[in-house]
């Protein structure tokens, strides 16, 4: 199953993790993920970084999304306090990444010479 990056599995369930770009770490307790993993600011990142960068961020605020969507159908009541987390933290990542997203396009398309 593909799992995004800076998301660790829990059941079918994503939940970012802060150490989960190493490729051994095991996380038993939910972390937040530092968007330390997108370690250039988007000033200095060239046009293919951004469009690299852009579709890493898409797939992964997608994969997050869903994560939480199948954790509210698994646990509608909200009974389970590990799944509450789970999605709180997935939003808050979701919210960086998307920030993140926006200031790229917007450097794309001042690259382009275009204004939005």
């Amino acid at each position: 199953a593909y799992k995004s990056p800076g998301s660790a599995r829990i059941g079918s369930f994503s939940m970012a993790t802060e150490d989960s770009m190493h490729p051994t770490a095991v996380q038993r307790e939910p972390t937040k993920v530092p968007d330390s993993v997108f370690k250039k600011n988007v000033e200095d990142l060239t046009e293919v970084e951004m469009e690299r960068e852009k579709q890493e961020l898409t797939v992964s605020i997608q994969k997050l999304k869903d994560s939480n969507k199948e954790i509210k159908d698994f646990d509608p009541q909200g009974q389970d306090e590990e799944l509450v987390m789970a999605i709180k933290e997935n939003l808050e990542v979701i919210v960086r990444r998307e920030e993140r997203l926006e200031n790229i396009e917007r450097r794309l398309v001042k690259v382009a010479g275009l204004e939005l």
